[in-house]
């Protein structure tokens, strides 16, 4: 490991380890029940998408409202018994929107933090650390929505799939890369 390296996980560490900070607007939960999760998704990765991926679980605001915003799509989808295909697939895309749109604070508060700003790491490889947790965030969406499509049917499915996957590469690949600029 270089030099580098160590001190990014250093300071990364420090400030996993010391997020509550006093006098802040947002608030900072460990759950430590998580933290299995943390390491297993973190364990090949670059340490920008390991602090990503801590603010998001920790974060009392955005998880929850994420975690909301999925069980909302899994009901309404199921609840559309029998709207129109293209209904179910617009839902499913606005569902995922929703939930890109509301994970963006998570990068500008990073991206403002002062711990940050001490890690050697170019801009490039923080908005690709980034981009993997929403793409993540992204396929966890679409497995749950498409899952409960299925009981509309095969072709439901199938249709929502396609358009979750090219729904998920304009977020992926525009969106987010647009908003973050």
């Amino acid at each position: 490991i270089s030099q580098a390296s160590r001190h990014e996980q250093r300071v990364l560490h420090f400030y996993a380890t010391f997020a509550e900070i006093p006098n802040q607007p947002r608030t900072i939960k460990r759950r430590q029940y998580l933290d299995f999760v943390i390491q297993k998704l973190t364990k090949h990765r670059p340490v920008m998408y390991r602090l990503y991926l801590i603010q998001l679980i920790r974060d009392t605001e955005v998880l929850p409202l994420l975690v909301r915003l999925e069980f909302v799509g899994v009901i309404v989808i199921y609840a559309l018994k029998s709207a129109p295909i293209w209904l179910i697939a617009t839902i499913a895309a606005l569902i995922m929107y929703l939930i890109i749109f509301q994970m963006m604070p998570i990068y500008s508060n990073i991206k403002q933090n002062l711990w940050t700003k001490l890690l050697p790491i170019d801009e490039k490889t923080k908005q690709k650390a980034f981009q993997q947790l929403a793409k993540q965030v992204m396929y966890v969406t679409t497995i749950l929505l498409v899952m409960v499509s299925f009981l509309h049917g095969w072709l439901t499915a199938i249709v929502v799939i396609t358009i979750m996957g090219i729904i998920g590469i304009f977020l992926n690949q525009l969106y987010i890369l647009n908003k973050i600029k």
